[in-house]
């Protein structure tokens, strides 16, 4: 990894670099590349559950089950780490921060990340990533891999609630208040129409100013039932509450699980305008639907608990209607706003912004699958079914990933001074979307049928659909593979550009770009 690391941090940006910038850059791709990794490792398992389904293979519940946690586990941190490192790279210039606690919050995680892997592999812990109580403490799997498990959660938890505060304070302190960070002069003057209005952030800022604010919650309310649990288990006389257990549980675990997405979009707001040669500014639309988004996505968690007779019909309710705020503000200003963006622009479409564009439909898609499961009657049908695992990997396997790969790409591009060809901006996104949707399609399908999700064995009809989706893995992979490929040439294209600029050499001409199969930046 160390030898990756060090190839891609050869010149992100195109300006000369200051030694605190190349080191921001470095650190960014510390986190890209472990997210990469991670992203296979836990693909591969994904495969792996999916081949016993089909009856391709020939597990154990037990290991089935502990696959099941850390797949679950590692996907979503390889999600967060991703986005983190993203959003931090493009409000670097904004808000000077020190990449020092980002190093720290790296480790921190990576040690969380160990403790979940040797938890799950070797101790078997295996009741799921939500380790909704009490199931942490009835399985085959010893008292150990439990305190493990939780202890890995909690670090991971306490790195990004520690990248949040870092935020937020630089935040505050380059504003100079927090009602200044938020824009929230912006809801009562105008701007010049032009741009974002002096003294107001752009938008990556205040989405990062809003996230860290609600990734502090979401950190605190990962230690508090962390460590309930981990109390329980050291004496069992320390008695919890199931209900109030699986709320706390369920605000941490599905609002660091969506989080992810939101911190996506900042570093959306920061890359598009770059390919479509238009500004993003600070509106008031845009303040608006972020200020709702930083008061509704945290108590959205509500749809969950549908079926709970003893939580109070109220939160159900105000669960409805709060999910459909939240995503409102997220879906009507950020998606379309994209749209708009690139709607009769001189838009540069590269493999990195093919990528970036594509992500939106796994976005789109994925929102409404799960806005349909938050619809009571919809939810009381599929909410246990292969439905809700298609929603999620809409937006994390073919939205956040994509937008972490066309990220990836964009630095690459940038660094290398060159562009893929146009034949490879079809094929490898072509197949990373054919077999991915192929993938999502026959769970959601799945759903519609009413097949259960998290069974070790499928009922009747499921195995078909299982191989089925095995096959169009296999094709996401043959894009994966290639879109790896594509990255590894433009490291070898931007070492030999950097090399010739130490040298005192021009760049890499278009004619020796072309028989490489690239094109010059524009």
């Amino acid at each position: 990894m160390a030898t990756v690391s060090n190839a891609l941090a050869i010149g992100i940006a195109r300006a000369p670099a200051t030694p605190k910038s190349d080191t921001a850059r470095r650190v960014t791709l510390l986190y890209l590349v472990t997210v990469v990794v991670l992203f296979l490792v836990m693909g591969l398992l994904g495969l792996t559950m999916r081949s016993q389904q089909a009856g391709l293979l020939t597990l154990s519940s037990q290991q089935f089950y502990a696959v099941l946690t850390l797949h679950g586990t590692g996907m979503i941190t390889a999600a967060l780490l991703g986005t983190m490192a993203a959003l931090w790279f493009v409000v670097q210039p904004t808000l000077l921060l020190d990449p020092l606690p980002m190093l720290l919050t790296y480790w921190i995680a990576m040690a969380g990340v160990l403790c979940v892997a040797i938890s799950t592999l070797w101790g078997g812990f295996a009741p799921g990533w939500t380790f909704l109580y009490p199931l942490p403490f009835y399985g085959w799997w010893p008292a150990w891999s439990t305190a493990l498990f939780l202890l890995g959660d909690l670090l991971v938890g306490f790195a990004f609630g520690l990248f949040c505060l870092v935020i937020l304070i630089e935040a505050v302190r380059t504003y100079g208040g927090l009602s200044q960070a938020l824009a929230l002069p912006m809801l009562w003057r105008k701007g010049d129409g032009h741009g974002t209005p002096e003294g107001i952030p752009p938008p990556p800022v205040l989405i990062a100013t809003i996230t860290a604010i609600q990734g502090v919650i979401i950190a605190g309310s990962g230690t508090v039932i962390g460590l309930g649990l981990l109390g329980h288990l050291a004496n069992t006389g320390v008695g919890l509450d199931p209900l109030w257990a699986k709320n706390i549980t369920y605000f941490f675990g599905h609002s660091i699980a969506n989080i992810a997405i939101y911190l996506a979009a900042g570093m959306l707001y920061a890359i598009m305008p770059r390919y479509a040669h238009r500004e993003w500014p600070t509106t008031r639309p845009v303040v608006v639907a972020w200020l709702m988004i930083l008061v509704f996505v945290l108590p959205a968690y509500f749809h969950h608990l549908y079926m709970d007779f003893v939580q109070p019909l109220a939160l159900d309710v105000a669960g409805e209607g709060i999910t459909y705020l939240a995503v409102g503000g997220s879906l009507v200003v950020t998606i379309f706003g994209a749209l708009l963006l690139v709607w009769r622009s001189n838009f540069r479409w590269t493999l990195g912004s093919v990528l970036i564009y594509a992500g939106f439909s796994g976005w789109v898609i994925g929102g409404i699958a799960a806005a349909l499961d938050v619809l009571i009657p919809f939810n009381f049908r599929l909410h246990n079914t292969l439905w809700v695992v298609g929603h999620f990997h809409s937006y994390y396997l073919l939205g956040i990933m994509l937008f972490l790969f066309g990220f990836l790409t964009y630095l690459l591009e940038e660094a290398a001074g060159a562009e893929s060809s146009p034949r490879v901006r079809m094929l490898v996104p072509g197949a990373i979307l054919f077999g991915g949707w192929g993938l999502l399609g026959i769970w959601l399908l799945g759903g519609l049928l009413s097949l259960p999700r998290r069974y070790f064995i499928q009922p009747p009809g499921g195995e078909i659909l299982a191989r089925f989706a095995v096959g169009a893995v296999l094709i996401l992979i043959l894009g994966l593979l290639g879109l790896l490929g594509e990255w590894w040439r433009l490291i070898a294209v931007g070492r030999r550009r950097q090399a010739a600029l130490r040298a005192g050499l021009a760049p890499l001409d278009e004619t020796l770009l072309r028989e490489a199969g690239f094109r010059l930046v524009t």
